[in-house]
């Protein structure tokens, strides 16, 4: 179920974006129907980000507002599987904490 979900994500997707060329070949060898606009970008973390993550109240504090490579960040992107095991369930206690700061 959760396979499906995501492969009509991608369909719908306007740009796909993956860490690796390996990730994309996997997921169209699966039947996945993949954009035109696809791209392979690596995951890099500025040091700033690293360390930061290694203090998440860092991150929820004013995440709206944050400015990180001059751009305002007002928008919030899940990238990993939909399951515990890659974190949705961090994702949806962040957005709750995010909630109540407003």
């Amino acid at each position: 179920a959760s396979e499906f979900l995501e492969s009509a994500q991608v369909k719908m997707s306007d740009i796909v974006v993956s860490p690796s060329r390996f990730m994309l070949e996997w997921v169209q060898g699966r039947g996945w129907e993949l954009p035109r606009r696809t791209y392979v970008q690596q995951n890099i973390l500025s040091e700033e980000l690293r360390e930061q993550s290694m203090n998440p109240s860092s991150l929820i504090k004013d995440a709206g507002r944050r400015v990180i490579a001059g751009a305002d960040i007002n928008e919030i992107v899940f990238f990993g599987r939909l399951e515990i095991l890659k974190g949705v369930n961090v994702l949806c206690d962040a957005l709750d904490l995010l909630g109540k700061q407003e």
